[in-house]
């Protein structure tokens, strides 16, 4: 009866060893497929391929588009109040002159800075009552 028993487990080890080569097999060949369709996905389809085919360059032409239309490009004019006086640039300018020169400028793309440089209470009211007016909020330099 032991032959038999050896036969009969040589028999069963020799299936398992056929069962596990035929799993080892099989993993591969599962792995490519799996590649494949994955490869497949992404080149063929719109699911987010690479641009070969199928794909519409619908996003690249939007943000072409808003490169084209660039906004203009924000100015900054700082007003330095001394003393009574107001400059710009170094250079003494009056309230009509800041009058002329908020006139002159689209506000929605110039921003105004008030520089306090020891100003007078009257001079430094009458200049936020100035941009006040025209609904302009300046900017306070610290």
């Amino acid at each position: 009866m032991s032959k038999k028993n050896n036969n009969n487990e040589m028999n069963e080890n020799e299936k398992t060893k056929k069962e596990k080569k035929k799993k080892k097999r099989k993993f591969p060949l599962l792995l490519l497929l799996l590649l494949l369709l994955i490869a497949a996905v992404l080149f063929l389809g719109k699911g987010g391929g690479f641009g070969f085919w199928g794909s519409d360059n619908k996003e690249t032409e939007k943000t072409t588009e808003a490169d084209t239309t660039e906004e203009p490009e924000e100015n900054t004019i700082t007003i330095e109040v001394k003393q009574g006086q107001y400059f710009i640039n170094g250079k003494e300018v009056t309230l009509t002159d800041i009058e002329q020169i908020i006139k002159e400028n689209d506000a929605e793309h110039t921003k105004y800075v008030m520089d306090d440089n020891y100003a007078g209470t009257q001079s430094w009211n009458e200049l936020k009552a100035l941009f006040s007016n025209h609904g302009i909020t300046p900017v306070m330099e610290e």
